[in-house]
């Protein structure tokens, strides 16, 4: 089924895999760099979670967007996302989570049944509409942020693996509202992959 297949960047080969089989090998998959780390009784939190606590289909799912292809801005292709890090210093274990979340855009949490998912920012379809109807009286509260908060270029730190890793930041500018005149507000955010077009 299409759940169970995987193409490969080099030549749009489709692989298709049993649903069953897990097998314990290197990869760069994000999604399967966390779980890892996250099971791992050495190195990892697998001394306080469970393998049990994860869905399997749902993170078969999510690496498999991270493993389509993408325009890499320089006519060529790569993989949506993929994880290179080196990890050599202790940290606390839910801020290294949190920062190599950012790879992937993704966001580790903690279901009402106890189990851990990891969901990726990407389109998907609503699930939830809320309105008056279904939202109880004086349970809502809105605030909207100013516009002049809104950053209209950012500063993005990354070690870039094209020139043998050394930290580089990169400008991302939000080109219609520079155009139109508007302050400039700068935000500087650190991203823990190593390719620029990822950045």
């Amino acid at each position: 089924s299409e759940n169970e297949c995987y193409q490969l960047l080099a030549d749009d080969t489709i692989l298709t895999w049993d649903g069953a089989t897990y097998v314990e090998q290197w990869c760069a998959n994000p999604i399967w760099c966390f779980y890892y780390l996250m099971i791992n009784n050495r190195f990892g939190l697998g001394n306080y979670l469970k393998t049990t606590d994860y869905t399997l289909a749902e993170l078969l799912e999510e690496s498999q967007y991270c493993e389509e292809k993408v325009p890499d801005g320089l006519g060529r292709w790569e993989k949506r996302f993929r994880m290179d890090v080196v990890i050599d210093s202790p940290q606390k274990a839910l801020d290294l989570l949190v920062q190599l979340a950012t790879i992937f855009r993704g966001m580790p949490f903690f279901t009402d049944k106890g189990k851990v998912k990891i969901s990726i920012d990407r389109p998907a379809d609503p699930v939830q509409l809320f309105g008056m109807g279904n939202i109880e009286r004086g349970s809502f509260e809105q605030q909207w942020n100013s516009k002049r908060n809104i950053p209209n270029i950012v500063n993005v730190q990354f070690d870039n693996q094209d020139n043998y890793y050394q930290q580089e930041t990169i400008p991302v500018p939000d080109t219609a509202s520079l155009q139109a005149r508007k302050p400039i507000s700068t935000e500087n955010v650190r991203y823990y992959g190593t390719k620029l077009s990822y950045a």
